[in-house]
């Protein structure tokens, strides 16, 4: 489907250039947000001084799924899902840390985030339910164009999350798909980040800019 192509370029250029700034920032570590988001998960160097027996019963204690309400319904989903497909929704997904396994064929050939999507698997921009299958996610989400009928073969392969495609603004939407993964704290250190840098670019183009002037941004 076409408009697959544009579901994060919809973001709006704050989501969309705050991804790069914040991967090109920091320390090389963070090429690998989901390695960096699965050690947070797994609570770091304090899970580490943990005796066995404590660690053992905190592993008993926790959820190993969840329900979240998504567009298809009440979905029981991984409380921390591992392996992620998602045809679309990129920029919120690096936004938080978080890597897909697969996404669409645009986003992997194209785009600004080909250098971050390194590894990643095309899965067509239906998208292909063989590709998916040979991929063995935990968690798949899609946008609410995709075919229902696609949908139902993917729930067989693994729970599947139909997520609004345009609807919401960037802001909003970087929370929803905070809530679906459990990363709020990550969304709320992205955010400050953004509030940061955003302050810092309004500095830069003073006088660049006139009062009164309006500036349009659009990507080939």
């Amino acid at each position: 489907m076409k408009a697959s192509h544009f579901g994060t370029k919809g973001l709006s250029i704050l989501l969309l250039i705050l991804v790069l700034v914040v991967a090109g920032c920091g320390n090389k570590g963070g090429t690998e947000p989901s390695q960096a988001s699965g050690n947070a998960g797994n609570g770091g160097a304090a899970s580490q001084q943990s005796s066995p027996e404590a660690a053992s019963e905190a592993s008993d204690s926790a959820p190993e799924t969840r329900v979240y309400k998504a567009l298809n319904g009440d979905i029981e989903i991984p409380a921390e899902p591992q392996r992620i497909a998602s045809l679309v929704f990129v920029g919120e997904l690096l936004a938080l840390g978080v890597k897909p396994i697969g996404t669409g064929q645009a986003f992997i050939e194209k785009g600004l985030f080909v250098e971050e999507l390194k590894g990643a698997e095309p899965i067509g921009d239906e998208p292909s339910v063989e590709k998916v299958l040979e991929l063995q996610p935990d968690l798949i989400i899609v946008h609410n164009f995709v075919p229902d009928e696609i949908v139902e073969q993917l729930t067989k392969i693994a729970p599947t999350v139909v997520m609004p495609f345009n609807d919401r603004g960037p802001v909003e939407r970087l929370h929803m798909f905070a809530e679906l993964l459990g990363k709020e704290k990550e969304a709320e250190s992205f955010l400050r980040k953004y509030e940061e840098r955003a302050a810092e670019a309004k500095r830069s183009l003073e006088g660049t800019i006139k009062p009164g002037e309006t500036v349009a941004y659009y990507e080939i």
